[in-house]
């Protein structure tokens, strides 16, 4: 399963792509809204879920889920924050939303509740 995600904090963001990839996820990473969009159309493959900060430069967020599901009908959408205007954002949205700092198993409890059934991707 493939995760995209649009984080601009470089710390979190390679903190957040080693934690799914241990859990066997294939990740792409962009520091913005507008890079995600870009490496979106150049992905050849299925990306199975956005995983996004609200608050990014260029582009934020929830203008970038806007975008990519227009290009990507039935992508999932996860987006992060550690803002409290953007939880409320998000939730009058209807989108799924975690608050950060967010641990481990938050993380990947979220974004499996989201994803459905998958097989055990560590196996692989």
């Amino acid at each position: 399963m493939v995760i995209l995600v649009a984080e601009d904090n470089d710390d979190f963001r390679f903190a957040i792509s080693n934690i799914l990839k241990a859990d066997g996820f294939t990740v792409l990473t962009t520091y913005d809204g507008r890079a995600a969009l870009e490496l979106s159309r150049c992905y050849p493959g299925t990306i199975d879920l956005l995983l996004s900060d609200i608050e990014m430069p260029f582009m934020g967020g929830q203008e970038l889920c806007q975008n990519i599901a227009v290009e990507r009908p039935g992508i999932k959408v996860l987006l992060m924050s550690g803002g409290v205007d953007a939880k409320e954002q998000a939730r009058l949205n209807g989108l799924p939303f975690l608050q950060k700092p967010v641990t481990a198993t938050a993380l990947l409890h979220s974004i499996k509740a989201l994803l459905g059934p998958m097989p055990n991707l560590r196996a692989r």
